[in-house]
């Protein structure tokens, strides 16, 4: 039986014991070889008779003792070989109960994120029901949004601010305009810096009389005080759009010629082009009012709510594969440290016991071949086989067993 993989290696001898040199991976063909080899050097040197055994100290060949220490030392280099490739299983397996451990704890993590949702849920749908008070301790009843997709759910929540956004675009150039028809204010920034507060009012403004709007219609407590700053926010707006609308006028005036003609094609047309100015500020004011009073926070609440939600699912079910794909590896792995443990433990008693015993039949029998000789013959195997059966009676066979430090006892 091999120990393991052959690898092609020179092989000297070590002595005249004829000792193999100690390979990386053991093959017991070598070792059988190499008893034989001793065998025949024993013989050839001359060296051994029959007399050899009449001490009770020699009961064996020398050959034999070296090979039990050899054996010792190609046991120990198992052991600490079989320890080195256990510790790279073992990490595998502590990795992958790691990599359990991290999904495990993220999978439950997004499962409290999932059961927080669901509870946020539940309030914003209470509030839009009515059966809840929401934002500035007022009922903030509508309709239950649905998302069809999350493309359209994405529009819903930027139209306000899209809006916003192109509602102060057109009032950037009308008012930039207006700016610029006034004397000194024809070249450089000075119109460009005068439109931007201005813009902030014309935007701004309508916006926040819409939201006081929206408190007075779903009954704030402060429905009086929200009442005054609607109606000062309206006088001021309204004054702001009525002096824009003159700077119009007279710009456009100055620009219709000097001729009677022209004159009279403007007095005419004065009142259209006033009205026309004035509705268009009016207009987009008007479109923020309606929007701003139109708005209600809890509604896009919910959509958000909706939308972290189907992204917490996406992250909890591709957090559920991989947890399951991590479990699926882990007994593999486990499979395998527990092959490599008992393989080496194999090896180590093979290395110990049947290579060792195998090794010295094969140099017994080569030897007693080449001696020839029959008293000699006589005189080893008697001694070894006393000696052999002292031992036996002495000493049960038991299998051996691994220490607390990862050696392997005889």
């Amino acid at each position: 039986m091999r120990l393991f993989r052959r690898k092609t290696s020179n092989v000297g001898t070590r002595g005249r014991i004829g000792l193999i040199e100690l390979p990386t991976n053991v093959d017991d063909n070598l070792y059988l070889a190499a008893a034989s080899k001793a065998a025949f050097a024993d013989k050839q040197s001359g060296a051994y008779d029959e007399f050899l055994f009449t001490d009770d100290s020699h009961v064996k060949m020398p050959f034999e003792y070296a090979l039990e220490a050899h054996t010792r030392l190609v046991s120990s280099r198992l052991e600490d070989q079989g320890r080195r490739e256990i510790e790279k299983r073992q990490r595998l397996v502590l990795q992958a109960h790691s990599k359990i451990a991290k999904l495990t704890q993220i999978l439950e993590q997004l499962r409290a994120k999932l059961t927080t949702n669901e509870a946020d849920l539940k309030r914003q749908q209470s509030i839009l029901d009515g059966r809840e008070k929401g934002d500035h301790e007022m009922y903030w009843t509508d309709s239950i949004p649905h998302v069809a997709s999350t493309i359209s759910a994405r529009f819903r929540l930027w139209a306000h601010g899209i809006t916003f956004v192109i509602v102060a675009v057109i009032d950037f150039g009308i008012l930039k305009l207006s700016f610029q028809s006034l004397p000194g204010f024809n070249e450089g920034w000075d119109a460009v810096l005068l439109t931007f507060p201005a813009l902030g009012i014309q935007v701004v403004f309508p916006h926040l009389l819409g939201e006081r709007l929206a408190f007075i219609m779903r009954g704030h407590p402060r429905k009086k005080h929200n009442r005054n700053e609607a109606v000062l926010l309206a006088l001021g707006w309204i004054a702001f759009v009525l002096v824009i609308t003159l700077i119009r006028i007279n710009f456009i005036s100055q620009q219709g010629g000097s001729t009677i003609s022209n004159q009279e094609a403007m007095a005419k047309l004065q009142p259209a082009i006033q009205g026309l100015s004035l509705l268009m500020l009016i207009g987009l004011g008007a479109w923020m009012i309606l929007l701003a009073s139109r708005r209600n926070p809890h509604k896009n609440e919910y959509l958000h709510l909706l939308l972290a939600k189907q992204k917490l699912m996406r992250r909890f079910s591709a957090a559920e594969i991989n947890l399951l794909s991590a479990e699926g590896e882990l007994p593999p792995l486990e499979l395998s440290l527990q092959v490599a443990e008992e393989s080496y433990e194999n090896a180590v008693v093979v290395a110990k016991r049947e290579m060792n015993e195998a090794a010295r039949m094969v140099y017994k029998r080569a030897l007693i071949n080449s001696m020839s000789d029959v008293q000699f013959t006589t005189a080893y195997l008697k001694r070894v086989d006393a000696k052999a059966s002292e031992e036996e009676n002495s000493t049960p066979h038991d299998s051996p067993e691994c220490s607390k430090d990862g050696a392997f006892d005889d």
